[in-house]
């Protein structure tokens, strides 16, 4: 039997009406919680203050190993302390360099790369991101809160549909390799954590707009606000309509028939994002929501080219109550709860022997979770930490039917599943230079298999300026809704319900040496084994079926130098050589869109009395191969970014050049089987003109006195 990636013909969908309730709901009970205040005998969390953006700037990068991070852990610790390889990445270097989007920050992390099909953005770790593949292997978090979806467990890295805007992003947090042993499935390749800056008690306001030359038009307004009684709550909102370039050419569809292979006007997208962070004690409530509409220039399938009508709706929303007490003798206590909602829905047209089918797909999740965990000391002078969680789908709908020329239900299941997992980490300290963490988890299914996930870090630190990590762990995915649930009455697909998740064991060995405060450098080296990969199947010459058929071996190193002889100065560069080979199709070949090499180098330097910054920065990748076996050339794309510090008024302008050279390339990708690659976007201007309130620049002052 020949494997064979399933190139969908339809994607999970659903609609604009639910989120907007949600939106409504989040807006209403914040509102209402502000109204009534909170209660008197409130006390406040025994605590430091947050670290601002502005003093992260101020940072040597000896300084900066000491700034806490919680994805590696559940907990905040050092960055040497952190049982992981970790890379943060904060507000001020998302300012300097102008990331607009979250794939944007992540596409100058060593090692990671992101691919673009002109629906969706891919993320990819360690050799691994599959086109066609929309099942995530990656953890996306907001605060700590999963935010992949139930139907086919995908993470939101699309360009304007990852929920949270930039300017609201303290720092993000970068955690390589598995990370099941705390968070359960999808926790193979890497943990990543967006942490958004806290409401702020002295107030203040922020908007921005951005333009660019492929059609960007987008408005954003934050503003923080003091409610008394030690409440605060910062909201933020912003719209976007983006008309994107006027002409997208296809080689693939090049007759006179399809317009010679240009669709025009394609690749529009339009949306909404909202935000609303309430802290109030140990309290917090977040409610976060968003919804994006995209034209697709090319759908899934056989799809009718250069048509309007073809587009996918994405909406994501939740809200997450949390309760986080420090109590004595060093013990921790947190408490989550949530209720989480996505909607997708799709419009497909099909090329048929009857004409043209008006194919539809609206897919409807909506889960509640709640996940407690307890840190405390233990007998060995080390500390342990305890936890489970539950969650329960109150939806899990895939609905697919045709409109014309005849309505008729292709698909309508709503599989159910209850699911959970309890956890232990240990962690000891051995004299002054040696340390253990180690953990395990389990984790059941109402539907799917059960998992077990040990993970363990011995973590060895000669000096204040070294750290050598020792990692070993072990991740799982289960089978997504899709996976073990689609069925099409035989049409392309057959639905099986044994699929047993995937697992993968990841070896490593992670250094990071601070040779001065302006020199530092980080080396990584790492292998891993992914069995039972799920993969689509042709069981006849016409139907598939996911089954687990395929592994993948990878082994890689990567380095990284940093350079920052002052705060506003740096010069970094980053190479990962790496190979992942696997059985996706006959033999044993590379990994399908596997670049063996992945490289970095980022500078920034001020000028003008430090009032404006220029900053730029060059990725290269190496060939990759595309699904069909086809080879993709390597390529480097430069860009260049201008910043300046606010003008009188509080006004502060960022310009931006990417693809600086205009150079040529194509990204591989799993829409169909005629279209296996997609050019990616020449040379383009983007513009950003943002404006904070006075009173910002005084709080932010303050925050600098009180550092000194």
């Amino acid at each position: 039997m020949v494997t064979q990636m399933k190139y969908r013909d339809s994607k999970p969908g659903g609609g604009r009406p639910g989120p907007r309730r949600t939106v409504a709901s989040f807006v209403a009970a914040l509102l209402w919680l502000a109204a009534a205040g909170p209660p008197a005998q409130a006390q406040e969390k025994d605590q430091e203050p947050p670290i601002q953006s502005a003093n992260l700037n101020d940072l040597s990068l000896e300084e900066l190993l000491h700034v806490k991070i919680t994805a590696a852990a559940q907990h905040a610790e050092r960055l040497q302390e952190s049982p992981a390889s970790v890379t943060v990445v904060t507000a001020e270097e998302i300012r300097r360099f102008g990331y607009r989007t979250l794939a944007e920050a992540l596409s100058y992390v060593r090692g990671l790369y992101t691919t673009d099909d002109h629906t969706y953005t891919y993320l990819g770790a360690r050799g691994f991101s599959i086109p066609g593949d929309y099942e995530s292997r990656i953890i996306l978090m907001i605060n700590g809160h999963n935010i992949s979806e139930r139907i086919l467990d995908e993470a939101i890295w699309y360009r304007n549909d990852f929920p949270v805007d930039m300017d609201l992003v303290e720092r993000i947090e970068i955690s390589r390799g598995p990370s099941s042993a705390l968070y359960g499935g999808n926790g193979m390749l890497a943990t990543i954590n967006v942490v958004t800056r806290r409401p702020n008690a002295g107030g203040g306001t922020e908007a921005r707009l951005e333009v660019d030359s492929l059609g960007e038009r987008k408005v954003e307004a934050n503003t923080s606000v003091e409610l008394g009684k030690g409440a605060t709550l910062l909201f933020a909102t912003s719209v976007f309509n983006n008309s994107g370039p006027q002409t997208v050419y296809f080689p693939e569809f090049d007759a006179p028939e399809t317009n010679f292979g240009r669709a025009i006007h394609m690749d529009g997208e339009k949306g909404y994002h909202a935000f609303a962070d309430l802290t109030w004690g140990n309290w917090e409530i977040l409610a976060v929501a968003g919804d994006r509409v995209k034209v697709q220039p090319v759908s899934w399938g056989n799809s009718v080219f250069n048509d309007p009508g073809t587009r996918a709706e994405d909406s994501r929303g939740f809200l997450d109550i949390s309760y986080v007490r420090e109590l004595a003798g060093d013990r921790m206590l947190t408490w989550h709860t949530s209720y989480d909602e996505y909607r997708y829905r799709g419009i497909y047209h099909y090329v048929a022997d009857y004409g043209t089918e008006d194919n539809r797909e609206h897919d409807y999740g909506d889960w509640i979770g709640s996940e407690l965990a307890y840190r405390f000391p233990d007998f060995a002078r080390g500390y342990l930490t305890v936890g489970g969680e539950v969650n329960l789908d109150l939806r899990a709908l895939m609905n697919v039917f045709d409109v014309s020329p005849k309505p008729f239900q292709m698909l309508s299941i709503n599989p159910l599943d209850r699911w959970g997992g309890v956890f232990a980490q240990q962690e000891w300290a051995f004299g002054q230079h040696w340390a253990l963490e180690a953990g395990l988890r389990f984790d059941w299914s109402w539907l799917k298999r059960n998992a077990f996930s040990p993970q363990a870090a011995l973590i060895y630190q000669p000096s204040a300026k070294a750290d050598l990590k020792f990692i070993y762990g072990r991740g799982f995915r289960n089978p997504s809704s899709y996976d073990m649930f689609y069925d099409d009455y035989g049409l392309t697909t057959v639905p099986n319900r044994s699929l047993r998740g995937e697992r993968v064991d990841t070896f490593e060995l992670d250094a990071d040496y601070n040779f001065t405060k302006k020199w530092s450098a980080a080396a990584t080296v790492y292998h891993y084994q992914l069995n039972d990969l799920i993969q689509y199947l042709y069981v006849n010459s016409f139907l598939t079926q996911a089954a687990n058929d395929g592994y993948v071996r990878a082994a890689g190193a990567a380095l990284e130098l940093n350079f920052r002889p002052r705060p506003s100065m740096e010069i970094s560069a980053s190479l990962a050589i790496q190979r992942a080979v696997s059985d996706l199709t006959e033999g044993r070949a590379v990994l399908p869109n596997s670049p063996g090499q992945v490289g970095k180098l980022r500078f920034s330097f001020p000028l003008w009395r430090d009032r404006v910054t220029v900053a730029g920065g060059i990725q290269a990748l190496g060939q990759r191969q595309t699904y069909a076996g086809n080879t993709l050339p390597w390529f480097i794309l430069p860009e260049l970014v201008v910043t300046t510090k606010p003008f009188a008024g509080g006004l502060e302008l960022c310009a931006r050049i990417s693809n600086l050279s205009n150079t040529y390339y194509r990204d591989p990708v799993g829409l169909s089987g005629l279209v296996d690659s997609m050019t990616g976007p020449g040379r383009s201007y983007s513009l950003s003109l943002i404006w904070r309130s006075a009173r910002d620049g005084i709080v932010t002052e303050q925050h600098r006195k009180s550092k000194n």
